[in-house]
This record gives C-alpha cells, structure tokens and sequence, in this order.
C-alpha cells in the first residue's frame, strides 16, 4: 500500500501544480548511518522550502536527523508529514 500510497501523492502534488519527486530508501535502519548519509546529501540538493511525504515514524526519525546533520530548518525549509506508523 505505500508504492500506491505514494503514487496518489506525486499524482496530486502534480496536478495541483508542484514538482515532486520519490526518493526510494532500500538502506535498512541497521544502517542508519549510511542512510542518514545519503539521505542528508539529497535533502541539501532540494529546493527550499519543501515539504517530504514519509511512509512511516521510522522514516520520518530518519529524515529529521538528516536534516539536523545538513544543517536544514524544520519547519523553515522542510516540512515533513508521516503516514502510517
């Protein structure tokens, strides 16, 4: 349900007018610090402000710590919103 979960939000976020991309995650939360890593270098290559949709609370820790390394605002420059648990 998140592939179809995010399809329907890069949908609408289309059609209402704003570019959107997805960034698939396949680093497991034992890596953690590789992925915040990666994670953090993407996030310094979007344009501000923008808003991230997570799929879950794991997800979204792991963007909020990646945006604490790359020195990136929340709520200021990111906005983030989470979905399921």
């Amino acid at each position: 349900h998140s592939k179809a979960r995010a399809e329907t939000f890069i949908d609408m976020a289309r059609k209402a007018g704003f570019n959107c991309i997805e960034y698939d995650n396949t680093l497991s939360p034992a890596d953690w610090t590789a992925s915040l890593l990666t994670i953090a270098e993407k996030l310094k290559k979007l344009p501000l402000p923008c808003g991230i949709m997570a799929f879950n609370d794991l997800t979204s820790r792991m963007i909020i710590d990646a945006c604490n390394y790359a020195k990136l605002r929340i709520p200021e420059q990111i906005q983030i919103v989470s979905v399921g648990q």
